[in-house]
């Protein structure tokens, strides 16, 4: 991941370029070198890249996990990585918030 500021940018942009080897990709992220208000909080972009690269994570963890499941020969809902964890994870949220 390549982070790159510019200076008459007012919205981030990414570029996505897949390499000619198998599993390897360049992410580049554009963003403005501050505020066109000038303020300089890009607090509000680092939120962004998070909730973007934590969403990139889960979906990635879903698909490769799906695909090696299918692979032993599971289907269904049965197809889901830890899928015991996620049957149980509102009733663990809800522990960790009585608690």
């Amino acid at each position: 991941v390549t982070f790159i500021g510019v200076a008459n940018l007012t919205t981030p942009q990414t570029s996505i370029v897949t390499e000619p080897s198998p599993a390897r990709y360049v992410f580049t992220v554009y963003m403005p070198i501050s505020n066109p208000g000038g303020g300089g909080d890009v607090s509000g972009f680092v939120g962004f890249i998070l909730i973007t690269l934590i969403f990139a994570a889960l979906v990635a963890y879903f698909v490769v996990g799906g695909a090696i499941m299918y692979s032993k020969g599971t289907r269904g809902i049965e197809m889901i990585p830890n899928i015991g964890f996620w049957k149980d994870l509102p009733f663990l949220i809800k522990d960790g918030v009585m608690f």
